[in-house]
């Protein structure tokens, strides 16, 4: 059994940048576990523990959905917490496409991998889709007011564009350090 989840990478100097703005929001003293720069991505579908004999259909949904989109020109952009209002549990960075079109492609490849994968028997993803880059956890709501009010400015800034040439299937295997994920298989979209 692996714990997989499927997702796109951030090129480094956006993970990079992000990381300089987790550095500022430190500073409102709040205890967050931030995610390390280069662990930085944005999940399209959680898969949980998922048995050896199911890999390979993962796999064929993974290749045959990212093969119906085109590379996609998304932009990383404002910060908010979940929830967004009263002490927050999660820190993130909003992800969108440049254009309607590229947002469109976006939510539609995620509802067609939840759809592949729920007719394969794995639950259902919870809630609306909201791509969205998870910068930090707060272990408690210490501070938290101060984290919001340091947020602030940052709820419509632009942190950058880059190109999502392929996704990938992530294991994530838990350490005393912390997680490592690991690519299991790249596909192109094209």
């Amino acid at each position: 059994m692996a714990r997989l989840f499927i997702a796109f990478r951030l090129p480094g100097r956006l993970g990079r940048r992000l990381a300089e703005e987790c550095d500022r929001l430190r500073l409102s003293g709040a205890h967050v576990k931030w995610v390390k720069p280069e662990l930085m991505h944005l999940t399209l579908r959680f898969l949980g523990e998922v048995a050896d004999r199911d890999l390979l259909e993962v796999h064929q949904v993974l290749r045959e959905e990212a093969a119906g989109t085109g590379v996609l020109k998304v932009v990383a952009k404002g910060l908010g917490t979940f929830p967004p209002s009263g002490p927050p549990r999660v820190v993130w960075c909003g992800v969108t496409g440049e254009t309607e079109e590229e947002s469109e492609a976006l939510l539609d490849l995620q509802r067609r991998l939840d759809r592949r994968l729920t007719e394969m028997g794995f639950r259902r993803a919870r809630g609306r889709f909201r791509p969205h880059v998870t910068l930090g956890r707060l272990r408690n709501p210490a501070h938290w007011e101060d984290l919001v009010e340091r947020i602030g400015p940052a709820r419509r800034r632009e942190f950058g564009h880059f190109q999502v040439p392929e996704i990938v299937l992530f294991e994530s295997r838990m350490h005393p350090t912390g997680p490592e994920y690991v690519a299991l298989e790249e596909a192109p979209l094209d």
